[in-house]
């Protein structure tokens, strides 16, 4: 392990990892938490002396201070010419060596949807070293994602990184093994893998192991250690296990059925900007069941999922806004919604817009309209 790979741990969550994203001035970060502290920075406003120092150490080549300046101007600019300055800074600091920078300036490009720009950049910074882009390079490679589909590939990739102690690395092993991705289904070999992720330090190998306890791959299906498993990657720093282990409070399944505890759950989940507890917490506050049936509520919560990108709630509040249930009644955005809704790929959503356009046009009906008929 290189130098440059050292383990430390997250100035946030506290999560070991290498190749943290170096905030100069600010810290170290795991990418599970760089996007929350660049919305702090955006709420809290930057520090000007911070800004002066980073313009200076970039003025004389320093491109750590180039990444973060850049980092910064991109996530937080309010216009568009902050944002090609941003991308600049990421440029110079990427051609200068930086595997970071390349990185990020890979995930940009893919953004813009210039996908031989990223897969050269991303190739760059995994050649260099860096374990996420060796990882996110095999991750291209299981999935065909701006390249040609390679499992062989992949995994060697993986194995690499996994060499190296990245954990992310270990959990797509295990993936794969759980999934049978271009090998033989193996429960035991993924549980095998996410253990390690545990002995490694990462609160994530709970998560996992936790989904294998309530899917019964591997082990014998036992909700109860799936629910301990949860809770120990959520305590441990993993919040986004605070989503899977709510929807066990709400079923009552290893654990006493407890409604109160699961809104909690799904709120710390939403907190840290899980899509899928926001509509839960929405789900919860909409259907009877569940004795409470605040349909504002609800909506403010299917607000927020959508807004992360959840296609059924987009979908939900769509027929919230057509019936004016919860909301006031606005016809244009719940076709707005449920279009979204039908362009991310939700099949109800899309289903329904065709069912509206065999309503508008009589003739796809099997109908004539009144000015056709002799």
């Amino acid at each position: 392990m290189t130098a440059e790979n050292k383990i430390c741990r997250c100035d946030r969550c506290g999560r070991p990892i290498i190749s943290p994203v170096k905030y100069v001035g600010y810290g170290e970060f795991c990418e599970n938490c760089i996007n929350r502290v660049n919305c702090g920075l955006y709420e809290s406003g930057l520090d000007p002396a911070v800004l002066k120092m980073l313009t200076e150490r970039s003025a004389k080549g320093d491109t750590d201070a180039m990444l973060t300046l850049g980092m910064i101007k991109l996530t937080t600019s309010d216009d568009k010419a902050g944002e090609r300055e941003g991308e600049k800074l990421l440029i110079r600091a990427a051609t200068k060596g930086n595997l970071r920078a390349q990185l990020y300036l890979s995930d940009q490009y893919a953004y813009k949807g210039k996908n031989s720009e990223s897969i050269s950049w991303l190739k760059s910074s995994a050649a260099g070293g860096l374990p996420r882009a060796i990882v996110q390079l095999g991750i291209c490679y299981a999935t065909g994602d701006g390249m040609e589909k390679n499992a062989d590939i992949a995994r060697e990739l993986f194995a690499k990184a996994a060499e190296m102690g990245s954990t992310w690395a270990m959990i797509n092993i295990g993936y794969t093994y759980k999934e049978g991705v271009g090998v033989k289904r193996d429960g035991e070999e993924a549980l095998k893998w996410f253990t390690a992720v545990v002995e490694a330090g990462d609160p994530e190998g709970y998560m996992e192991i936790g989904v294998l306890y309530s899917e019964g791959i591997a082990v014998k299906k036992d909700f109860a250690k799936a629910a301990e498993n949860y809770r120990k990657a959520a305590e441990g720093g993993f919040v986004k296990a605070y989503n899977n282990l709510g929807t066990l409070y709400l079923s009552g399944n290893g654990v006493e059925k407890d409604v109160k505890k699961a809104i909690d759950c799904f709120i710390n989940a939403s907190e840290d900007g899980h899509p899928g507890a926001a509509y839960n917490l929405g789900l919860i506050y909409s259907l009877e069941q569940y004795g409470i049936n605040d349909k504002t509520k609800a909506a403010e919560w299917f607000e927020i999922a959508a807004e992360r990108g959840n296609t059924d709630a987009m979908l939900t509040l769509s027929r919230m806004y057509l019936e004016g249930e919860g909301v006031v009644k606005d016809f244009n955005r719940g076709m707005v919604l449920l279009t979204e809704s039908a362009m991310e790929g939700n099949v109800t959503a899309q289903k329904s817009i065709e069912a509206l356009a065999r309503m508008a046009d009589p003739l796809l009906s099997g109908k004539q309209s009144r000015g056709r008929r002799r």
